[in-house]
């Protein structure tokens, strides 16, 4: 082989090398020196989120949110926890598919004793027990709330009425993403749900990943997918942290563990066909 450099006149051209002189086959490596192996950081993969460059007015917002819990135009009423919010049927039906079949009466909510009856049954007797001022008694829907925080529900309202959401990381404000997304998989909100679940996996860690997928996630299969991914790439740092030693001391309270501990095994140690010599049966055919 010639040698060549820039300042050569044959640099660059067909000359360098002749291809007919190598082989059939050419195996290109690059050999390292003093290289160093070590852990890099990896982050779950999610889609960037969905919350959008904001092109609603903000003013126009402001409007919409002030409708929200306003007696004047609302036609809803719900009791949470001590605290009562007013809201308007129409809006909520056009953004949410439960609250539509709600409203139209194909789905009846329950009372606190676990008995359903029909919307204006309930209004009735809770009117009468409660005696309501003439707003509540205007008001067409009266819905007791009692597996969310008061909090929760109103961030989901507020989110229907502007379209905004905000994940308060604080624990005082009784607010959280998987809280959000679990309102908004219960009220078939899918914009809200998406935004949570980016929420969760964006700040999840390894040392709170095991107590997630074994205590919560593997009760929502979309949650449980890419908890399980999370899991299965950082399982050797995973399973020394505090919460997944915690999981091991109480396997009471956590009845999937077995199962959710077999689908990981399974992830980092595929079984692979034994080669026996003999022909499949496809083969064989």
């Amino acid at each position: 082989m010639n040698s060549f450099s820039a300042k050569l006149s044959g640099w660059g051209w067909e000359a360098f090398f002749n291809k007919a002189n190598l082989p059939e086959h050419v195996l290109f490596g690059v050999e390292f020196d003093r290289a160093e192996m070590g852990m890099v950081s990896q982050k779950w993969p999610l889609p960037s989120n969905p919350q959008l460059p904001d092109l609603i007015p903000q003013d126009l917002v402001k409007a919409w949110e002030g409708q929200l819990n306003n007696p004047a135009t609302s036609d809803v009423q719900f009791n949470i926890q001590g605290h009562t919010i007013y809201a308007n049927s129409s809006i909520l039906s056009a953004r949410s598919k439960y609250f539509q079949l709600i409203f139209q009466g194909k789905w009846l909510e329950s009372d606190s004793n676990g008995k359903s009856e029909p919307p204006q049954q309930a209004r009735e007797r809770r009117n009468s027990n409660n005696n309501v001022n003439n707003h509540q008694a205007r008001c067409n829907h009266v819905i007791e709330v009692t597996d969310f925080h008061y909090q929760t529900f109103l961030e989901m309202l507020r989110f229907l009425y502007t379209n905004k959401v905000t994940f308060k990381k604080e624990e005082q404000f009784n607010i959280t993403a998987l809280d959000l997304f679990r309102i908004a998989d219960k009220y078939l909100i899918d914009d809200l749900r998406l935004q949570a679940k980016n929420e969760i996996f964006n700040y999840l860690t390894v040392n709170d990943a095991a107590e997630f997928l074994f205590g919560t996630a593997w009760k929502y299969p979309e949650l449980k997918e890419h908890a399980m991914k999370y899991v299965v790439l950082n399982f050797v740092h995973i399973r020394q942290t505090t919460g997944f030693k915690n999981i091991l001391s109480d396997l009471a309270n956590h009845p999937q563990y077995a199962e959710i501990l077999n689908e990981i095994l399974a992830e980092l140690f595929p079984v692979t066909p034994v080669n026996t010599g003999k022909p499949t049966k496809e083969e064989a055919s």
